[in-house]
């Protein structure tokens, strides 16, 4: 934090995003089919890329992809940034606001939810398929 921020938004702080916990209800009955199609195929992709790993590495190296990957896709079904994206800086987020920390909160919300963003392609893909051949 810097010290402008520190003297300027130390009583009045701008509005700041939070992270929701635990696991979100399934979105797949609502979805139109070629959204389900679309999340299929990019799910599908990834996952494939992740299995690509392992012809990458060798050893002990493949039981560490393996524990980075659980740990990854269980951070993706329990962790759900929301960052306030009104307060993300100026010029829609580009230029860093040197007079507030909260749109760093904010930033960092975002880029958090950006990283997850695979791993919850990679979950919604499973409930996809889970969906379609699970009994009713």
């Amino acid at each position: 934090m810097s010290l402008f921020e520190w003297f300027f938004e130390r009583k009045n702080p701008g509005p700041k995003g939070h992270a929701e916990m635990g696991i979100q209800p399934n979105p797949v009955g609502e979805m139109a089919n070629w959204m389900k199609i679309l999340y299929l195929l990019i799910g599908g992709a990834i996952w494939v890329g992740y299995f690509f790993l392992f012809t990458l590495v060798e050893g002990k190296g493949v039981e560490a992809v393996i524990l980075f990957g659980l740990i990854y896709l269980v951070l993706a079904l329990l962790v759900h940034p929301k960052p306030r994206l009104d307060n993300m800086g100026w010029v829609r987020g580009i230029i860093d606001n040197p007079f507030r920390w909260s749109d760093d909160v904010n930033r960092f919300l975002f880029f958090f939810e950006a990283i997850l963003l695979p791993g919850k392609l990679m979950i919604l893909f499973f409930r996809i398929i889970f969906f379609y051949f699970s009994p009713r």
